[in-house]
């Protein structure tokens, strides 16, 4: 596969007056770049030569790397961009997989169910739906806090699945939380008109067409207020490594290039930064939402199949893939027999070769109460609540799941690149930026995407959500140079 295509040029306006009066008056401009399943070992094989160079304190650039970070399960992109935007882990957020199922009757296949039924049977869905994020977002938040006419956001998201989780209107306002969305999608909404789309994946054309349009907004501002201002804190996907990853394997040269390539583009935001006078006020945080795992045909496990061989009957689950991971619920919950059937499941799953992981979601009294659980085996996950499966499954580096549900895409899983296991957890957390207020180390503190959402809000100076579980990472900042809390509410 070729990743590279044509380059778009955009025709990028002057800096506006008002923009320029916005820019003065702000203590940051703060922006998160999600290069979509950046593995964090590939900064270390030299493809990514500029972000190297930040991360060394080169270029103008302060910067505090964490090597140690990691994603929240399952490591998709969904749980952790949400995790990224709510600052909340998946159990909490309710969004625990790329796709997962609820149990109830949703509007449709994008969408939660406005009340839970327990007893079933389970529904597959995407959960891309603003009403599935059982938390508040950054937006929303900003939005509710006190004096929000003085922050201006943008969401630039590469994949229009995103902007269907993230373009919310919560606050009572015409319009969305964002003040400015853009996003390539299938739909009436306004924010995807005139947008560059790949037309075999519905995404943005390339990460270079995402860029354009994030240095657009720094150059000629957004309107806010219908007044232009350039956004004090910008979220941009980039999903050109993540798609390389998926078609040609993390180790192909498709996987590279696509790495190449967005180096380029965090090059180029630097320089134009720089040239408009911004840099020393501009902090950035370079992450990356789950690592890629090559996975050929051939090291493929069929879930289901182990399951009816072993006895269990394929009326008794439903199972949801999600790469190398897998949710598998009960289709009767609340059956007498579930805790039974359950160690029956786990007893067939726990021994299936390629298999590492089958940990349940609540105790098991008839398999060792909680021995055997995700709270009491892997409570770094942050994964659970009843969109969890009741068993979840993971698999050993170089095996995918096979089975998908029927709401997939496809009716089995071809893809040579996938994640969504622990060991795909290596992701890519830095901050930097010309700003003093930033410092210079590598620190071994493990970073979670959940950590993106209160230092971007303790960056505007606003109070986080209550539900917001992630850290402040104050290892990267002078803190006596940030304002003063309370400022903001």
């Amino acid at each position: 596969m070729t990743v590279g295509v044509a380059a778009i040029v955009a025709c990028l306006g002057l800096l506006p007056t008002g923009a320029t009066a916005s820019a003065a008056k702000g203590h940051f401009k703060v922006y998160t770049f999600v290069l979509d399943g950046l593995d964090g070992d590939a900064l270390g094989e030299g493809g990514a030569p500029f972000i190297s160079d930040l991360i060394d304190g080169k270029s103008g650039a302060n910067t505090t790397y964490f090597p140690n970070s990691r994603s929240v399960m399952v490591a998709e992109t969904n749980p952790n961009h949400t995790a990224m935007i709510t600052g909340a882990f998946p159990k909490r957020s309710g969004i625990t997989g790329n796709e997962f199922a609820v149990y109830g009757q949703p509007p449709d296949e994008d969408s939660c169910p406005a009340k839970l039924t327990p007893a079933g049977p389970p529904v597959a869905t995407s959960g891309e739906n603003t009403g599935c994020v059982k938390v508040p977002n950054l937006f929303e938040t900003v939005q509710k806090r006190p004096k929000p006419d003085r922050i201006t956001t943008a969401l630039i998201m590469g994949k229009p699945k995103l902007a269907r989780l993230f373009a919310s209107d919560n606050s009572g306002r015409k319009g969305y939380d964002a003040d400015y969305v853009w996003a390539p999608c299938d739909n009436d909404e306004p924010y995807c008109e005139e947008v560059p789309t790949n037309p075999v994946t519905g995404y943005a054309l390339t990460d270079e067409v995402v860029m354009d349009e994030v240095i657009r907004t720094t150059q000629e501002g957004v309107l806010d207020g219908g007044k232009p201002r350039i956004p004090d804190f910008t979220f941009a996907n980039f999903p050109l490594i993540d798609s390389a990853g998926h078609i040609s394997g993390r180790t192909s040269p498709a996987y590279d290039e696509a790495l190449s390539l967005a180096d380029a583009q965090i090059k180029r935001f630097v320089a134009n930064q720089k040239q408009l006078g911004l840099w020393e006020k501009t902090v950035l945080m370079v992450v990356s939402d789950h690592s890629m795992q090559d996975t050929p045909q051939l090291n493929k496990i069929s879930l289901a199949d182990a399951l009816t061989a072993g006895g269990i009957p394929e009326s008794a689950f439903t199972i949801v893939g999600n790469g190398n991971a897998a949710h598998i619920y009960l289709n009767a919950r609340k059956a007498p027999d579930a805790a039974t059937t359950l160690k029956q499941m786990r007893d067939v799953l726990a021994g299936l070769p390629g298999v590492e992981n089958a940990l349940y979601r609540k105790p098991n009294p008839a398999d060792g109460g909680d021995a055997h659980t995700i709270a009491r085996v892997h409570p770094q996950w942050g994964l659970g609540g009843a969109r969890t499966g009741d068993l979840v499954i993971s698999t050993v580096a170089g095996v995918g799941v096979l089975d998908t549900s029927e709401a997939n895409t496809f009716p089995f899983n071809p893809l040579p690149g996938n994640h969504g296991a622990p060991y795909t957890r290596d992701n890519t957390f830095l901050i930097t930026g010309g700003s003093p207020v930033i410092r210079q180390r590598t620190s071994k503190a493990r970073a979670s995407n959940a950590d993106v959402n209160p230092t971007v809000m303790r960056l505007l100076n606003r109070k986080p959500a209550k539900t917001v579980q992630g850290k402040f990472r104050h290892e990267a900042f002078e803190t006596k140079l940030l304002p003063k809390r309370g400022g903001g509410g």
